[in-house]
């Protein structure tokens, strides 16, 4: 789902470009609201993501945020910036070894997963360790970081990625919550309005 800034703007003949900025929850640019990819490890098992982090680290440390950089590369080519926005968040217990990629958020809730679905027989309703979007603290993180990318960067948008890591509320979450999550897009809207 794309949430375009206010007047949505028209695709240049050059494109645009579409950046992800989180990987599970944590973000590659120089957040104020979320946590920054890499910056609670002590042990990594992934030499890849071990230097996603060090690579955004020494860049905002140059005083150069990441995001921010694409952004003014993209619209000095005459090309929109789209920011990509992955919603799920995946509980992880504490651990020394980490594949860097774990935030201090997901670990501390592991009350806000969505649990085993005894009922989903086929295995399509996500996965146990997934935080569920029925939690206000949920929403709250990822509008945080929703508004942030559209209010303090010169984004033409961002891009909520309903597809990976769905579905966000746990099966029997869905008649009491569907509408919190309707509220919670409805926030990302008035945030890119704003």
């Amino acid at each position: 789902m794309l949430v375009s800034t206010r007047p949505p703007p028209p695709t240049p003949a050059s494109g645009s470009v579409l950046l992800t900025l989180v990987s599970y929850s944590v973000l590659l640019y120089d957040t104020k609201v979320g946590e920054r990819w890499g910056h609670n490890y002590d042990l990594v098992s992934h030499e890849v993501w071990y230097r996603a982090a060090q690579n955004c680290e020494a860049m905002i440390a140059a005083g150069h945020d990441p995001l921010r950089v694409v952004c003014d590369h993209a619209h000095k080519r005459g090309m929109n910036f789209v920011a990509h926005l992955l919603l799920g968040l995946h509980h992880k217990p504490a651990s020394r070894v980490t594949d860097g990629r774990q935030a201090d958020f997901t670990t501390n809730h592991p009350e806000w997963m969505k649990g085993e679905d005894t009922s989903d027989k086929e295995g399509g309703f996500g996965v146990a360790n997934q935080l569920s979007y029925a939690h206000a603290g949920v929403r709250a993180d990822r509008l945080a970081v929703a508004a942030e990318v559209l209010t303090d960067y010169p984004t033409d948008g961002i891009e909520l990625n309903f597809l990976d890591y769905s579905p966000f509320l746990a099966r029997d979450e869905v008649a009491e919550h569907a509408s919190s999550l309707t509220g919670w897009l409805r926030d990302v809207r008035a945030a890119a309005d704003s």
